[in-house]
């Protein structure tokens, strides 16, 4: 990868300039937060700026890539290969034990399992209320198998593969060309999102997941219509994105994992989101507060600060940023 100061500059007309928040169409928009990097990939040289939306407290990306250009955007982004192996796992009886009864609770509350280890299992997994969120969100709040699951944004496919092993009927679909190639190289029934129309699934899935997907999206708000229109009534998605006014924005300013400029358009706060969802038709919003991504985010953002010595993180001066560092949401289509 080439270094910030061998890149070449991305001509103007590559980009595009937001003057409305994505989520609520709001023009009220105030200058937030400058100078924010590609710290990440540095695929993209020279700065960005995000803006705060007054009417919804959103954060809008001012200056974006245009749809024909985005794609560059993504050169080595973890989602077009296949996954590694599987870290080696811990040692010794109580790590053996977990295994063991967190198997079970996934085959019981998410593989349709209704054998007695299953039931012992999940009341074993239901004491340990982080752990047991965690693994939730690993299969994303997926309901009973079988069920029809499309995964949107599904990059590799990895989460395909953990959803079919268990029973359910899996598609997929991603914006980027090599992450459809991989998936489909996996065996996985998988699309182009420039391929699929409005008419495509209405009303053909029981679940939607979309994992740090709408914040890459340029009309989140549009999405949001359509996963509604493809849910059955009662179906449910699971959303993650991250939050708008969290707390790592507070502590690191510019040099914040969740900005991730200029890949991440408009990240939402939880009331934008809440609101958005119920435009679009879901009710019933679930929200669960991941704190353990927290040290891992920290992490991210204290390695950009040191490979930066020279630029000062200028943190937000709002007291409102104390949220999780993702909004994590489970909604339901009204019935």
């Amino acid at each position: 990868m080439a270094s910030r100061a061998t890149q070449k500059s991305w001509p103007e007309v590559w980009f595009e300039t937001v003057e409305a928040c994505p989520l609520c169409g709001s023009a009220n928009l105030q200058p937030f937060l400058d100078g924010v990097q590609d710290w990440s990939l540095e695929a993209v040289p020279g700065a960005f700026a995000f803006a705060r939306c007054s009417d919804c407290a959103s954060l809008v990306l001012l200056r974006r890539p245009t749809a024909e250009h985005v794609g560059k955007a993504y050169a080595g982004y973890y989602t077009h290969g296949a996954s590694d192996a599987a870290a080696p796992s811990k040692r010794g009886i109580a790590a053996r034990i977990w295994r063991a009864c967190s198997r079970g609770y996934v085959q019981g509350t998410y593989g349709g399992s209704a054998s007695l280890a299953s039931f012992a299992a999940r009341t074993a997994v239901s004491l340990f209320s982080e752990r047991k969120l965690e693994l939730d969100c690993w299969y994303r709040f997926l309901p009973p198998a079988p069920a029809r699951v499309l995964d949107y944004g599904c990059g590799n496919g990895d989460f395909m593969l953990r959803a079919a092993g268990l029973g359910h009927d899996v598609c997929g679909v991603d914006f980027d060309e090599r992450a459809v190639a991989t998936a489909a190289g996996r065996g996985l029934e998988v699309r182009n999102a420039a391929d699929v129309d409005e008419a495509d699934f209405v009303e053909g899935f029981d679940c939607i997941t979309a994992n740090h997907v709408i914040e890459h999206v340029p009309d989140p708000a549009r999405l949001l219509a359509r996963f509604a229109a493809w849910l059955r009534p009662g179906g449910r998605l699971y959303l993650e994105t991250p939050n708008a006014q969290a707390a790592g924005l507070r502590e690191f300013g510019r040099f914040w994992r969740g900005l991730e400029a200029p890949r991440h358009f408009c990240l939402p706060s939880r009331a934008a989101l809440s609101r958005a969802l119920h435009d679009a038709g879901f009710n019933r919003i679930e929200w669960h507060d991941r704190s353990s991504v927290g040290d891992d985010m920290a992490r991210q953002a204290r390695t950009a600060i040191q490979a930066n010595p020279g630029i000062v993180p200028c943190r937000p001066a709002s007291d409102d940023f104390h949220g999780p560092e993702f909004l994590t949401v489970v909604a339901h289509r009204a019935e």
